[in-house]
């Protein structure tokens, strides 16, 4: 009798997809913003908070789609840091929210997509990818508005 999840009835392809969610996660300028955080002084009050929040939620995604890649017998390659992104905490909050704008819409993109890559799947992995990109919908909502109001 095997003992398998049924989340492991999954349609080939599926890590694929999540792979690449998972690397346009950790790509995104919304990564380097964690990792800079403590030299993005310049952001106003108004502003930091809806970018703290999609800080984390960011993390919080990444750790979703790493430990569903692993549960479906995945691997993983982790990114670094990468040089040439220590200069971002030096430009502006002005030129630094509409690319993580810019950043947010694209993911938001690719979780649509993935959503009908992965529709023959288990439901687990589709209820994931809908709760994520409603949770990056509220977010990039949050710092539009945000923006908006300053």
């Amino acid at each position: 009798m095997s003992t398998a999840s049924p989340i492991l009835a999954t349609a080939p392809g599926v890590i694929d997809v999540l792979a690449y969610l998972l690397n346009a996660e950790q790509t995104s300028i919304l990564q380097f913003a964690q990792a800079a955080w403590p030299y993005l002084t310049r952001t106003t009050i108004k502003t930091k908070e809806p970018l703290r929040r999609m800080i984390r939620g960011s993390e919080a995604r990444c750790r979703a789609l790493a430990d569903l890649i692993q549960g479906l017998g995945g691997s993983l390659c982790r990114r670094g840091l990468q040089p040439q992104e220590q200069y971002l905490a030096y430009l502006s909050q002005e030129f630094l929210l509409p690319k993580f704008v810019a950043s947010a819409h694209l993911l938001i993109s690719l979780y649509q997509a993935a959503l009908d890559d992965v529709a023959g799947s288990a439901h687990q992995i589709a209820d994931l990818l809908r709760r994520q990109a409603g949770d990056l919908i509220s977010e990039l909502a949050l710092l539009e508005s945000t923006m908006a109001s300053k």
